[in-house]
């Protein structure tokens, strides 16, 4: 009869120890979810405002070069994509148009979605730094790497 009584006992701890285990383990993965999430969502948020080129491979643009991405705020999900605005000026001619970005990668990819006369290109930038008044990305064209660094007005 002890021995009954022991397993009648025990069984229900053994399935709640089960059950808790469960949810714990639940908690943990959507915490790891979360947390790729808002890393994302940092840097779109620390990506708000008006970004300037200053260096492209440690060199300075010229004088009459000027290349600016204003991104905007967003909560950004998982396939959507936020607006940035892209200006450029050389020499007297300018180029201004409205892209879509989103940030990937636990925060460590800028993705820029750029659509014109039907056809539309992504690139994909390394982010390798990102503060509130500094921005460093690397992108591939072919063979040659380009790290470039901006600064927030």
């Amino acid at each position: 009869m002890v021995r009954f009584h022991f397993c009648l006992n025990i069984v229900p701890k053994i399935k709640k120890n089960k059950i808790m285990r469960n949810v714990i383990l639940f908690a943990t993965l959507m915490l790891f979810v979360a947390a790729g999430c808002s890393k994302d969502q940092k840097a779109v948020k620390t990506l708000d405002g008006k970004w300037k080129l200053m260096k492209v491979n440690g060199d300075a643009l010229d004088a009459d070069e000027v290349y600016t991405m204003e991104f905007s705020n967003c909560k950004l999900k998982k396939e959507e994509y936020c607006v940035v605005q892209i200006f450029y000026s050389f020499q007297g001619q300018s180029i201004n148009l409205s892209a879509e970005y989103k940030v990937i990668d636990k925060g460590e990819t800028l993705e820029l979605k750029v659509s014109s006369g039907g056809t539309t290109q992504i690139d994909r930038y390394k982010i390798k730094e990102l503060t509130k008044t500094k921005l460093v990305t690397e992108v591939t064209e072919g063979t040659t790497v380009y790290t470039e660094e901006y600064t927030k007005l």
